[in-house]
This record gives structure tokens, sequence and C-alpha cells, in this order.
């Protein structure tokens, strides 16, 4: 991003930003593979939101960034500035992943035995001062890690097999669901016959529910068994998804519009840590970083589907193939997925 805000040539700018998303294209499954090791499993869930509830601020941070600095800089400099805002605020971030401990789990799997020891020794010994304790209660589980490098043909294995299929059926479509709508409706609002003022306005104000739906989802993601959390939001955001399309009246449309992108992102917590969680620490980051990167190729893919063929038809028409969408996900999760609630991922791998 920092190289991309020196380019004058379009196609330098779009290279170089393509360069940058591959690397913010990897943060996910790092991130959820990360929080998913690290933390207890009985607010794992929790953890994760609060990472994505925080994550989402950055939109509104961008969009008001975005608007004010017009009013401070000459075009030519306006939007070299955001490149290079958001080119510090990652080297910031770079600087403060340096202070994180590896994940023990992961160091286990690569055969670093003894710095895993060292951290998890370290963990105990301050909880222990911090707490006032002599000992520590006896660990729940037991379950050993292995050394065992991951490789992708691994992903494959009969103990995995199923989990990495119904994953990438699942990724492929749920771009559909939650881009289909989200990418979708300022289309949706200018077929409805709002100006794009207007459209721009109202866009504004419904995508204001990721925000409010991811903090809400911090309070119910541990309670709520992840698998029919997917499955739910899924169906739900299709119900308020197709009154947003059905109805005419201004106020309806914004408040349908926000309750979807509310439920939205609550579906996009829960599997954000299922997609991790579900999978043997030996191969959760390549798992993970696999069965994203299937959604990320699906969004474009189903995306132009929907507004090439489906869009020219009317709003109901392609909130219908959404509704296919929606039918294979509950199919598929609902049949194959496993549960994971709570549990330790160790148990959540046998």
């Amino acid at each position: 991003m920092l190289i991309a805000g020196f380019m004058s040539q379009p196609y330098l700018i779009a290279v170089f930003i393509f360069i940058g998303g591959i690397g913010v294209g990897g943060e996910f499954p790092l991130v959820d593979s990360f929080t998913t090791e690290m933390m207890p499993a009985k607010v794992r869930g929790n953890r994760l939101a609060l990472v994505y509830t925080i994550a989402v601020t950055a939109g509104f941070v961008i969009a008001f960034l975005t608007y004010e600095m017009d009013k401070i800089a000459p075009l030519y400099y306006s939007w070299r500035i955001l490149f290079w805002f958001m080119a510090v605020v990652g080297f910031a971030i770079w600087a403060v992943r340096t202070r994180l401990k590896e994940s023990p789990r992961w160091l286990e799997v690569h055969g670093e035995y003894k710095k895993a020891d060292e951290i998890t020794t370290d963990w105990e010994q301050r909880t222990m001062k911090a707490k006032h304790l002599s000992e520590l209660p006896k660990p729940t589980t037991n379950t050993p890690i292995e050394e065992n490098r991951s490789r992708y043909k691994d992903m494959f294995e009969p103990d995995v097999r199923k989990r990495s299929i119904m994953m990438i059926i699942f990724q492929f479509f749920q771009s559909g669901i939650f881009y289909g709508f989200t990418s979708l409706a300022p289309l949706f609002l200018i077929e409805k016959g709002f100006n794009l003022p207007t459209t721009l306005g109202f866009v504004f104000l419904i995508f204001t529910g990721f925000f409010f739906g991811s903090v809400f989802n911090l309070f119910i993601i541990d309670k709520v068994e992840r698998k029919w959390g997917i499955v739910g939001s899924a169906v739900l955001a299709g119900i308020f998804g197709t009154a947003f399309a059905i109805v005419s009246n201004v106020y309806l449309i914004v408040i349908f519009g926000f309750i979807t992108t509310f439920i939205l992102w609550n579906f996009s917590n829960f599997f954000h840590a299922y997609q991790a969680e579900i999978f043997p620490t030996r191969i959760r980051p390549t798992a993970a970083g696999t069965v994203y990167a299937v959604s990320r190729v699906s969004t474009a893919i189903l995306t132009l589907f929907i507004v090439d063929i489906f869009l020219p038809h009317g709003v109901i028409a392609s909130f219908g193939i959404i509704w296919v969408f929606i039918a294979i996900v509950v199919l598929d999760l609902g049949i194959l997925g496993p549960k994971s609630s709570r549990e330790q991922v160790e148990t959540i791998a046998q």
C-alpha cells in the first residue's frame, strides 16, 4: 500500500494493491487459527468475535477519512494519503506482533517442545502469582500432540477428508450469501429508483449493522452451537434480505437492510471461529487458509453470476438464487458439520 501511494500509472497502482491484497487475504485464516489455538475453549468464540468487532470499525474509519480527506488535501494527494495511512498502520501492527508469543500447540506440532513448555510454564507462573495460588488445577484434558508438519494433501486424509470437503462447499456458497447482499445492496437500491447520493446514504446506515451485529455476537457466540449459529443466521439473513428486496417504504428498506447486515456479521463471526477450530492442529492454518481462499474466488464468480444473469430480472430473482445458496449451506453444515462450541480443539479433532 505504501508503494501504491507513490504510483501514478493506474496499472502499477493496481499491481501493488493486488500484492498488498495477498498479504491481507492471508490475515483472516491466520488470525482465526492463532486465536483458536491461544484462547480457552469456553471463551474461544468470544475472543475471536472481539477481534472482528474491532476489525469492522476499520470500515467506518476509512469511510470517514475518505470523506474528510477531500477537504484537507488536493485530489492528487487525498487518495495517496489514505494508502500511506493504511501502510503506517500495517507497520505498527507488525511491530506489535513481534511481542506476541507463538502458539504452543503449533510449536509442538513442529517439534519445538522446549519452546512450547517455556511459554506455557511462564503463563502458569504468572497466573499463580496473579491469583495467589501455590499450584494450578490439573488439566481437564491431556491429549498429546505429535510432531507432524502439515502438507496440503493432509487435508484429504481419512480423519479430516469429510470436514475439508464440507468446508470447501460451505465457503464456496457462503460468499454468495454474504456478498450477494452486501456487494449488491447499492445496486438493489438503485434498481428501486433511488439516486446515487440517497443510495450511498442508505448504504451507510444499513452497513452500520455489521458493527452492532458483531457486538451482539460477543454475547451469544459461545452459547450457541457453532454450526447451528451459522445455519440459523444464514436463514434469518435470507428472510430479512428478501424483505429488504420486497418492500418499497424508505424506512422499512433501511430497517430490513440494517437487520440483514446485523445478522450477516453474526454469520461471519460464527464461521470464522468454526473454520479454524474443526481442523486438527497439524493442518489448521493450511486448511483454514485453503477453504477461505475458495470463498475469495467464489465471491468474484457468484457476484458476477447474480449481477449478469439474475439482477436484470429484478431484485426478487436475485434473492431467489441467494436462497439456493442458503439451502446448500444449511444442508452441508446440518448433515456433515461436527459440533465444536466450548470444546477443546483436541477433542473436536478426534
